[in-house]
């Protein structure tokens, strides 16, 4: 019986030399298979044109003892009832039919997805068959055996190991089917027998940047823009700068953004990595004069809005915070941060008028955290309300202290309608601060009949 391995070999010899010409034969074929009818003439403009199919599929019928006793016996077996998949007289009328000159096989492609042991025999015909590998590591790529996938292609490699082109596509490969540090070895090898290649080294400095070796990144970045200066485009100064920031070098991360900029005006994207860079190095100011020069120059900035308020709030620039948010506000925003950043505001400038014991701000606080009431909804609105209620209630005796001093009536009616509405407000944010509630609304119980008194006394 006819082994697989004497099937292929047989096979090889006997189509050593065939191949599809583009007179409509078949290179070893006789003349009277040959024949065929004129082919179709493809004019463009009223000139004769040639036609090339770069992607057909063809199937061998001689290669059915190779799969004999397989699953794949019954493919082939249906796929040579197909009309116009064998090559024969059938095929090339086909391609006279359609007017193609010259076509491009895919020779049994279908037994990509065979078993392993098949695939595996097949290659072994030619341990070192750069063409055989392929087919290999990419029938265990189809089967998932990615480990399997990864030790094919390091042998295909090694088939010309000093071939850019394959060295390039082998790591590429490489870098789908696996973790990345897998290639990682593999292309320094190529570098190495390769010094100087472009691309092996722009796919070397891609990899390392996947691996995180971020300081041979940068090296290797360096002596590529040595090689050639075209390498330094906007894909390279944002890598590089976003490398840096993810190795926490952020003033580095700027720098390298800046540079870009300097090459690239008006980039958005290298814009945005200068200003986050700049905040996250801690330079607040710099960042917000890059963010305004961005703006003035109507340059794009992802989240501009929101990277300015935390600007602002990180610079204590506490009179530009709340119409920063009002107009993130207006614009459309509608997250909690905001919003609860306006309860921090309110509730800051209420520690402020406790201390200051200043109307104006009482006066501020109060219209904050109206504002952020609303703007608000569920547990964030009830909370405003609560912190609305504790200001009345601070504001309210800081009013009825004046107005007992004074003796001014209208003082004293305003403490009365401020201890009204803290009545009000308390009880309805009071679940987010039931202590604090409670002791507030003790507050109001001897506040409130004070007020009373007082503007008995006083409005006569």
């Amino acid at each position: 019986m006819t082994s697989r391995r004497q099937a292929l070999k047989t096979l090889a010899a006997g189509t050593a030399g065939m191949a599809l010409l583009g007179g409509g034969l078949v290179a070893g074929t006789t003349p009277s298979l040959a024949a065929a009818p004129a082919r179709r003439q493809v004019t463009i403009g009223g000139k004769r044109v040639r036609v090339f199919d770069v992607h057909g599929h063809c199937v061998f019928p001689d290669v059915a003892p190779l799969v004999a006793n397989t699953p794949l016996a019954t493919t082939l077996d249906d796929l040579v009832k197909t009309p116009g998949l064998v090559m024969g007289p059938e095929r090339l009328a086909y391609l006279d039919k359609e007017g193609i000159d010259t076509q491009v096989l895919s020779i049994n492609s279908w037994w990509y997805g065979t078993e392993e042991p098949v695939a595996r025999e097949i290659t072994n015909v030619d341990a070192r068959s750069s063409r055989g590998l392929a087919i290999m590591a990419q029938a265990y790529r189809e089967l998932k055996m990615e480990d399997s996938a990864v030790v094919t292609l390091t042998r295909l490699l090694s088939t010309d190991p000093t071939n850019p082109r394959l060295q390039q596509d082998v790591v590429r490969q490489l870098a789908d089917v696996a973790n990345p540090r897998v290639a990682r070895p593999v292309i320094d090898t190529a570098v190495m027998l390769n010094p100087g290649e472009p691309d092996l080294l722009k796919l070397r400095w891609l990899i390392l940047l996947a691996v995180k070796d971020y300081k041979e990144a940068f090296q290797q970045g360096d002596e590529l823009i040595r090689l050639d200066t075209s390498f330094a485009d906007t894909t390279y100064f944002i890598r590089t700068a976003a490398a840096y920031q993810a190795d926490s070098q952020f003033q580095k991360a700027a720098e390298s953004a800046s540079k870009g900029l300097q090459k690239f005006s008006g980039q958005s994207s290298l814009t945005y990595i200068q200003i986050a860079s700049l905040k996250q190095a801690g330079q607040n100011q710099q960042a917000l004069e890059a963010l305004d020069k961005a703006e003035a120059g109507k340059i794009p900035v992802e989240n501009s809005g929101f990277l300015r308020y935390t600007l602002l709030k990180d610079l204590n620039r506490t009179d530009e915070i709340l119409p920063a948010i009002q107009k993130l506000i207006a614009a459309g925003d509608t997250s909690t941060t905001l919003r609860q950043a306006l309860l921090q505001i309110g509730n800051e400038k209420l520690q402020a008028g406790q201390k200051s014991k200043l109307a104006e701000d009482y006066d501020a606080a109060l219209k904050v955290l109206m504002y952020a009431d609303s703007v608000t909804t569920g547990a964030t609105k009830a909370q405003a309300q609560f912190l609305q209620g504790a200001v009345f209630v601070t504001y309210g005796a800081l009013k009825l202290e004046q107005a007992q001093t004074t003796k001014n009536c209208q003082l004293a009616k305003d403490a009365k309608n401020m201890f009204a509405d803290a009545q009000i407000n308390l009880p309805k944010g009071g679940a987010t601060a039931v202590d604090a509630m409670r002791r507030l609304m003790g507050a109001v119980m001897q506040l409130d009949p004070a007020a009373d008194a007082t503007i008995k006394q006083l409005c006569k």
